[in-house]
């Protein structure tokens, strides 16, 4: 779950050319919110030998809010309140996610290294150009469930198994990955995602027995992404760079069940043009494990 907002100044013409044509809008102030909630199952099946196979289906919930005041802060409605943001709450699948992964460990040590490719899948809902609306005063949406292209994606990771040391001390082990998506094209309507990579470090703490089920984290992470792109031009508010940090949980309730959690902190971010402040999020997950009875 996310919740984010911004704010910017809005001015005539570039708000509403029509509208600034018809009628004196004074200049005033856009104020944004805008809550994610996605709930992502996952599916995953050993291929043996350290491969798995595995699909993601994001299913998104987004609430948009929209407030509207003049410079000094007094209460205001354009008369073009609607073109640009609305109070709405939308609901749609997002791109599903194929992925091949691979792990190895290194003999006489305890690192595994892991490697994943796999491609985005175009199931999202795209939006047409907002900016070429904005520009005829055309009602647009800038909210988009999907890119509408196939993206190539890669990972990395590596992982050092815990190592208690002392005697009623947690494991102590560490884990670092990165990944990225790599838009390669525009879709139909002319739009092009941005290049993006996540990057995380950091350590995990298994802890002793009797809470052995328990293992915490914390991790050192860093984002960026490119500007998108709209008819081969560079997007408006697009292109962005962040480093955080992030505290998680998971939870072993049994052999073949765990409870997850994270909450993820923005420390220092890089922004172009004006965007969505992201100070704090927090994801939730439960995983199950589903064997195959073996052949006697």
């Amino acid at each position: 779950m996310t919740h984010v907002r911004a704010t910017h100044d809005a001015v005539c013409p570039e708000i509403s050319p029509l509208d600034c044509e018809e009628e004196d809008i004074p200049d005033h102030i856009h104020d944004q919110s805008l809550t994610l909630l996605r709930m992502e199952p996952r599916f995953s099946a050993g291929l043996g030998k350290g491969f798995l196979i595995s699909v993601a289906i994001p299913v998104d919930v987004k609430i948009a809010g929209i407030k509207y005041s003049l410079m000094d802060g007094t209460p205001y409605e354009p008369s073009y309140g609607g073109l640009h943001h609305r109070n709405e709450d939308l609901f749609g699948i997002g791109d599903i996610r194929l992925q091949v992964a691979a792990y190895r460990m290194i003999p006489g040590t305890p690192i595994v290294i892991g490697a994943r490719v796999g491609l985005t899948l175009p199931t999202g809902k795209t939006e047409d150009n907002p900016f070429t609306a904005a520009e005829d005063s055309e009602q647009h949406q800038h909210l988009q469930f999907g890119g509408g292209t196939v993206d190539p994606t890669v990972g990395l990771e590596l992982i050092v198994r815990g190592k208690r040391v002392s005697e009623r001390g947690p494991k102590i082990g560490m884990v670092g990955k990165i990944s990225g998506r790599f838009p390669l094209y525009e879709n139909p309507k002319g739009y092009q995602g941005p290049i993006s990579l996540n990057a995380a470090l950091g350590p995990m703490f298994r802890m002793p027995e009797p809470a052995d089920s328990l293992q915490f984290m914390t991790l050192l992470t860093a984002s960026w992404m490119s500007a998108e792109r709209w008819d081969g031009e560079l997007g408006e508010n697009s292109g962005l760079g962040t480093v955080g940090a992030g505290l998680g949980m998971s939870w072993n309730i049994t052999p073949k069940l765990s409870l997850s959690g994270m909450l993820s902190f923005r420390l220092y971010e890089r922004a172009e043009g004006a965007q969505f402040t992201q100070p704090i999020s927090g994801t939730l997950g439960i995983s199950g494990f589903f064997g195959k009875p073996k052949e006697r």
